[in-house]
């Protein structure tokens, strides 16, 4: 059973860029419990936090995105929420987790070393093995068990995640 949709992003390169710069203009806000140990993140700032990553992603990647989406899906209209960002250093992870009130779950993968991956999980707690390279939007059920192992690496690992429902 195939789970997932991948979209590559054009011009990659030159977001990674400008997307790196954005996000650490944000003061760093690390996240650290049982669950979950990110470094740097924008889910606890308040709502109204001026992100100017977020109007690059939306102007620059977003709507390349949505349009092929609305094609594969099949459908006329789709409703983004919930846009965040996560840099993982040594030592960070992410505990598995589903995303509630939600169709769909995204992962955009900006810096991905040692191809540290999020890992997925089927209904019966079962690794689902899934290719994916910096530049990569993964879309996949939000009630699919999926996290972010630990960071061995010295390179950050930097994402993007973003709830989706297809509305009609």
């Amino acid at each position: 059973m195939n789970y997932f949709y991948k979209y590559k992003v054009p011009n990659f390169e030159t977001h990674k860029k400008n997307l790196l710069e954005l996000i650490y203009k944000i003061p760093v806000q690390k996240l650290h419990n049982d669950a979950v140990k990110v470094s740097h993140q924008d889910w606890s700032l308040p709502k109204d936090y001026k992100r100017e990553y977020r109007k690059y992603f939306l102007d620059n990647i977003l709507e390349g995105y949505v349009i092929n989406c609305e094609k594969n899906f099949s459908t006329r209209e789709l409703k983004i929420d919930n846009i965040w960002f996560q840099v993982y250093e040594k030592g960070d992870f992410h505990s598995t987790h589903t995303h509630e009130q939600t169709h769909f779950t995204n992962v955009f993968y900006i810096s991905l070393p040692n191809n540290n991956i999020t890992k997925f999980y089927d209904f019966f707690g079962n690794p689902i093995d899934f290719d994916v390279t910096e530049g990569d939007i993964v879309t996949f059920p939000a009630f699919l068990r999926h996290g972010s192992k630990i960071n061995t690496s010295e390179g950050k690992k930097v994402i993007i995640s973003f709830n989706l429902n297809v509305m009609d």
